[in-house]
């Protein structure tokens, strides 16, 4: 069984949530969402100063602003919780590539997960995420890679083996 690459690295609090980011941020949805609140803000807040108070405009603003704390929460927080209440997230990984499997190695665990196991790559500025569900994905920083040739390399060879 020949290894077609092998990885080695550890995150830092700050790398996981720049992953986190550059994910939320490579789809263009949360840009919809942004202006969609800034929107309903402006609107209820112009009702509010040049109409009179209803119950309908204050309903409007509360939303509007629930909407953008969610916002923030979702860029800010929420992956900054995710890695601080994670414990295998600061564990160093090392992951080998195979033509048959991935064997996926961290201090507590050790596994060989079939190709079948992953459903969809994606790729962004500083990582690539490997998808095994909706939401669920592992995470690969290009930074472990020597150069872009084999960043290249690794992608077309990875894209190969979920196609299957």
């Amino acid at each position: 069984m020949e290894t077609n690459f092998i990885l080695r690295f550890q995150y830092s609090e700050t790398e996981f949530i720049k992953a986190y980011r550059e994910l939320f941020t490579s789809n263009k949805k949360w840009i919809v969402d942004l202006l969609i609140s800034v929107g309903l803000m402006a609107i209820a807040l112009y009702l509010i100063f040049t109409d009179e108070v209803t119950i309908l405009n204050t309903l409007a603003l509360i939303i509007a602003i629930l909407y953008f704390i969610i916002l923030i929460l979702k860029l800010y927080i929420i992956p900054l919780l995710v890695f601080r209440r994670t414990p295998k997230y600061r564990d160093t990984y090392t992951l080998a590539f195979t033509d048959e499997q991935i064997k996926f190695v961290t201090e507590g665990n050790q596994s060989d997960i079939r190709w079948d196991y992953y459903n969809t790559l994606k790729e962004t500025g500083g990582f690539i995420f490997l998808y095994y569900g909706k939401d669920l994905f592992t995470i690969i920083p290009k930074r472990v890679f020597k150069d872009e040739k084999e960043i290249s390399s690794f992608i077309a060879f990875t894209k190969k083996k979920i196609s299957k």
